[in-house]
C-alpha cells in the first residue's frame, strides 16, 4: 500500500519539455485527498460532457486549480487565473490524462 501525504508536493513536466536538458518548465501540485480526488473526477467528466468549449475550460481549470500549487520556468510569476497564458490545449488535455494518477501515488 502506497501512503500519501496531502500536504507533499509533485512535479509534473509536460511531454513537450521532458527533452529540455535543463530549466523545464515544471507545474507543481499537491498531492490530493479523497475528496479532492472527487471532486476533480467530477469536473473533468462534466467538462468531456460539456456543450461548449468555454464551460469545457472552465471546468478543466477549476479541476487542475484545486491541487495546483506552483510552477517554475515558465515567462510568468505564478498565478493560476493565467494558466491559459503558458499552456496549449495539448497541454491541458495531457494534465487531464495524468493529475489524478499522479496527484494520488508517490
Amino acid at each position: 500500500m502506497v501512503s500519501v501525504d496531502i500536504n507533499d508536493t509533485f512535479e509534473l513536466v509536460l511531454i513537450q519539455h521532458e527533452e529540455k536538458p535543463k530549466d523545464k518548465p515544471t507545474l507543481i501540485f499537491r498531492f490530493i485527498s479523497y475528496s479532492d480526488f472527487k471532486k476533480i473526477d467530477k469536473l473533468f467528466t462534466e467538462s468531456n460532457n460539456s456543450k461548449t468549449s468555454e464551460e469545457a475550460d472552465n471546468k478543466t481549470h477549476e479541476a487542475i486549480k484545486i491541487a495546483l500549487v506552483g510552477w517554475q520556468n515558465y515567462p510568468i510569476s505564478f498565478d493560476p487565473s493565467k494558466l491559459d497564458e503558458i499552456l496549449s490545449l495539448a497541454d491541458l488535455i495531457e494534465i487531464k490524462d495524468r493529475l489524478l494518477e499522479e496527484a494520488t501515488l508517490k
